[in-house]
């Protein structure tokens, strides 16, 4: 009997002709796996495929043999795909080939004799060697029953002419017994594998975007049919997602790409929010499973990713996210009963492992591709250093499983306690990442308000962190947790670094707030312009109150932070120079560890009051002017019963003119020096005007030169 497939881990193996680049890779691959195609009755079938010189049949032992002769150590698989392309195949869709092929007595003699052949090499070679019968023909054959059982099918089994085969009947449930009975017989050591189409039940389980579709019910008739062939005594079921990468069939499978519609796409939903998607199928697998008994396979499985530059959407480098998730996921896949992963293009320009048109290591002059149907906005951004044609992928990520050195895939976070609580108490944020063996962890934290983030704690092994939160305003705070392996320099990077996997969290504290704010003010009320005026603010319900004073000015009528938010609770108003009039000020207060209970932004508060006060002034009553020296004129004023500081303006209307220009603004300079070098000879006349600090002036409020409290003329006779 032969020895069942590796069960303890999920295992990878490729499509694999030369051992030397698998040998080469550094990885240890557990299988490789060689179609045996062309046709049972063909010039080219697979028994002419060694030398001349060799026994037919050959090809398949020598396979064997080098599987596993040192360096190598592999699992040889042979995908059997014969009667397709065997004589006379007629028909206008693969199905009717298939069908008519196998119920032509003379095919089906030829087919079973060369079967035979296969299984006395596999017996001679002796080891443990796995032949995947027959892609597609279950699912056609299935499609063909339209809900009955593989013994509805009529197949040339017994009336092929075979000798073997006369004790089976002639349906496709005999075929399958003939190709066991074959088997028992001469490959003991041998394993068959039926195969299960994710289409064969009607509903293609893989590009079908309905999300009503029921994927175990769908695999459960897939699993009766496979029953009813009589898989039940065979060894594994294998199945295949794809046979070309998804950026192939949206961009090169039609005459105007995109190539899909919203019914039907290739491309997989990583996030398994859209359909179709990798849940859907594994689904579809673990039912399958749990229904044959027998260990899972998928086999020839694109090779695209989004990770190398090289993955730019020509022919050998088209992008697929199917590669990329079943390693980052190998043991969601594992868990549904899949054992093994084999990687293989399905046709060709798909994207491969090797590089088969020695172009070398490419990195598309630097330039990330997008493909938005993919899912990627210019995401493959990696340089690689590998000729292979995906860039390196498969011999890096699937080495790095094997070393359990993946990167981490999710990671996931929760709180204790959980928000919402007062500030103050200790938080603790616990991680855990998923995908990869030695999970590392940053964590950044963005404040209430705050445009962006700063560095709470670095990467290192520590799965918590343990947040202070003592002092600390009330509102939602916003935690980004990046995991990444330690092996790994990061899948994806930032303006902040790099990382594997990231969860963003929040957490709301509940600071204390002010319940009430009132202030006084001194002197009390009212005041003369030029006083220090006082206003001191008191909160009331909060025991770390801030305050911030705003005033509201009576000229351009708008509001201005006089002082912002801080611990004093009083501002000093310096009101020299200020004008008469009512002033209204607004006292704010909020808890240190509060936002605000109202409001916005920076201005947002607790509570609030609002305060008058009034500024007074005392015009001048008088001014007099007089003058002296030569050939510098100066003219001094001296006014009396201000009220605080006076403010003198100087205007002068020379010899004939009827005009007053100001030669000097009010200023407190009480007087004005006026050279008279060169000036022409006359008399002069001067205005002084005056008016206190704290007033607007009592008169002349629509002169064009300014009002004024008090003035005085005088003149002056230029000889």
């Amino acid at each position: 009997m032969a020895a069942p497939l590796p069960a303890s881990r999920l295992e990878f193996g490729l499509s694999n002709l030369d051992s030397s680049w698998m040998t080469g890779s550094g990885v240890p691959w557990r299988y490789r796996y060689q179609y045996l195609a062309g046709g049972v009755n063909t010039s080219g079938n697979w028994l002419t495929w060694q030398d001349p010189s060799k026994p037919p049949g050959q090809f398949a032992l020598d396979y064997m043999a080098n599987s596993t002769a040192a360096p190598t150590n592999y699992i040889p698989v042979f995908t059997w795909y014969e009667l397709l392309q065997s004589l006379p195949s007629t028909g206008s869709s693969e199905l009717d080939r298939d069908y008519n092929n196998l119920n032509n007595a003379s095919t089906m003699d030829a087919y079973f004799s060369s079967f035979k052949v296969l299984m006395q090499k596999a017996g001679q070679y002796g080891g443990q060697v796995v032949v995947h019968v027959e892609p597609d023909l279950w699912g056609y054959m299935q499609q063909k029953a339209a809900g009955g059982s593989a013994s509805s099918i009529p197949a040339m089994v017994k009336s092929s002419g075979f000798a073997e085969a006369a004790a089976f009947p002639d349906t496709l449930t005999g075929f399958a017994s003939e190709l066991k009975y074959l088997r028992d017989t001469y490959a003991p050591n041998a394993l068959l594998a039926m195969h299960a189409s994710m289409w064969s039940s009607g509903i293609d389980i893989a590009s079908d975007t309905d999300p009503s579709i029921n994927a175990a019910a769908e695999a459960d008739k897939t699993a009766a049919f496979l029953i009813s062939a009589g898989t039940s005594s065979w060894d594994a079921v294998f199945n295949d997602v794809d046979d070309h990468d998804a950026a192939w069939w949206e961009l090169s499978s039609c005459g105007a790409p995109p190539c899909v519609n919203r019914y039907f796409t290739h491309w997989w939903d990583a996030a398994n929010a859209a359909f179709p998607n990798f849940n859907r199928y594994l689904a579809w697998v673990a039912e399958l499973h749990a229904k044959t008994t027998l260990p899972q396979v998928v086999w020839q499985v694109p090779i695209g990713n989004q990770y190398f530059l090289t993955m730019n959407n020509t022919c050998g480098h088209y992008q697929d996210n199917v590669a990329p998730y079943f390693i980052e996921h190998a043991t969601d896949l594992f868990n549904a009963g899949l054992v093994a992963v084999l990687f293989g293009k399905g046709n060709p320009c798909q994207t491969t492992y090797d590089d088969p048109a020695n172009d070398g290591a490419t990195n598309n002059n630097g330039v990330p591709t997008t493909d938005t149907l993919g899912g990627c906005n210019a995401c493959n951004t990696h340089t690689s250093t590998w000729p292979d044609d995906d860039g390196g992928y498969l011999r890096i990520f699937v080495g790095k499983y094997y070393a359990g050195q993946l990167p981490c895939r999710t990671v996931s976070a929760s709180a204790a306690p959980p928000y919402p609580e007062a500030t103050g108490t200790a938080v603790t944020l616990n991680f855990a990442a998923s995908g990869c063996a030695n999970p590392q962890y940053q964590v950044w934290v963005r404040y209430p308000s705050a445009s962006c983030c700063q560095l709470a704690q670095g990467y290192g092994s520590s799965a918590t962190y343990p947040w202070s939160t003592t002092g600390l305003a009330g509102g939602t705070y916003t935690f980004a947790i990046w995991a990444r392996d330690a092996n790994s320099s990061g899948l994806y990077a930032n303006s902040l670094g790099r990382y594997d996997a990231y969860l963003v969290l929040t957490y709301t504290l509940t600071g204390n707030v002010c319940a009430a704010v009132t202030a006084q003010t001194s002197p009390n009320g009212t005041a003369m312009s030029g006083t220090l005026v006082t206003i001191t603010g008191s909160a009331s319900g909060c025991p770390n109150p801030r305050y911030q004073f705003e005033m509201f000015f009576p000229g351009p009528n708008i509001w201005k932070v006089v002082q912002p938010y801080s611990l004093s609770n009083a501002f000093s108003w310096n009101t020299s120079g200020a004008s008469a009039g009512s002033y209204k000020f607004i006292v704010k207060a909020r808890d240190a560890s509060s936002s605000g209970a109202a409001g916005s932004g920076s201005g947002a508060w607790d509570a609030y009051t609002v305060v008058n006060y009034t500024l007074t002034s005392q015009p001048c009553s008088s001014v007099t002017a007089s003058a002296s020296g030569s050939p510098t004129v100066t003219i001094s004023a001296n006014a009396s019963g201000c009220g605080t500081i006076p403010l003198y303006q100087f205007e002068m209307q020379a010899p004939g003119s009827t005009t007053w220009v100001v030669v000097q603004q009010y200023s407190q300079n009480a007087t004005f020096s006026w050279n008279t070098t060169g000036v022409a000879k006359g008399t002069y006349k001067f205005i002084v005007k005056v008016r206190d600090s704290s007033s607007a002036g009592t008169t002349g409020s629509g002169n064009s030169n300014g009002a004024w409290d008090a003035y005085t003329v005088i003149n002056y006779d230029l000889a």
